[in-house]
């Protein structure tokens, strides 16, 4: 596992000129789904890795409760049920499982030329950052809340579209840190986690939990990013859950995009550490 960080490289991605591709894979490990040269030479490139799936919690495989688990209760809140109405959620529990349709994202990708201590919550959570770097038809909203932003984001274009807003949070303790060792089997050296809130707290819908973690691994000339979300509802319209669960393709564009964009929008903003 660290030979495959120490071979990474943000050397000769072109950030301006590169368009990205995304390859999807069949599961949330890389290491195992991908041979390691192939990988490499994929991510060196400036090209990304995807992984996509939904289906009831009920029929989730052990690799995917543990991804989910790792992260799925990192909270801003001291006590999100009472703070935040959101319930804590154990993913392994027989009695919750049948509560819950899932929605798992993984994408991955090297930022060259980027200090991993630049990004923090403070610019992840503004709308330049935002507005420069979600991909796809989105739609932002002034909010008065810290850390926060809100946005109408098109699923599946004119058919589904879901209104979210997210608390940014950030970790940078070694301690807290080794919790996600289990995602990429190393240790990251910083965490930014997007929580759902809501306008109205005591206010309840389908969405029961909506949880993504952004990963940041430094590596030669560059950081590594591996981006997870969990969305867990209590239930998905059948008509949707069918066109989502098609959504492969168009999130793997959407994963391509985001590295781009992120990319181009942080060298402009930082800087570029290779000069």
């Amino acid at each position: 596992m660290v030979e495959f960080f120490q071979r990474l490289s943000g050397a000769s991605i072109d950030a301006f000129k590169h368009k990205a591709t995304a390859k999807a894979i069949p599961d949330w490990s890389l290491h195992t789904s991908q041979p390691m040269e192939k990988a490499i030479e994929h991510l060196n490139r400036g090209d990304a890795y995807f992984h996509f799936l939904c289906r009831p919690l009920t029929s989730c495989n052990q690799e995917d409760l543990t991804v989910f688990q790792s992260f799925v209760n990192v909270s801003n809140f001291e006590d999100e049920l009472r703070d935040n109405n959101c319930p804590v959620v154990d993913v392994f529990d027989e009695e919750q499982k049948p509560m819950y349709q899932v929605i798992g994202v993984k994408a991955v990708y090297i930022l060259p030329g980027v200090d991993y201590r630049n990004i923090s919550k403070t610019i992840m959570s503004t709308q330049e950052y935002n507005k420069a770097c979600q991909p796809g038809d989105c739609k932002f909203f002034e909010v008065d809340t810290p850390f926060t932003f809100r946005q109408t984001k098109g699923v599946v274009k004119y058919i589904y579209s879901i209104t979210v807003q997210f608390l940014v949070g950030e970790i940078n303790d070694a301690a807290t840190l080794e919790q996600f060792t289990s995602i990429e089997g190393i240790r990251p050296s910083k965490v930014i986690f997007l929580e759902r809130t809501k306008r109205n707290v005591s206010k309840t819908d389908s969405t029961a939990k909506v949880r993504s973690v952004l990963l940041y691994y430094p590596v030669e000339q560059g950081v590594f990013v591996s981006h997870h979300t969990v969305v867990l509802s209590t239930s998905i319209p059948g008509a949707v859950a069918k066109i989502v669960n098609n959504f492969g393709s168009q999130g793997a564009a959407e994963s391509a995009e985001t590295a781009d964009l992120a990319r181009r929008f942080l060298l402009k903003h930082f800087g570029d550490t290779r000069k």
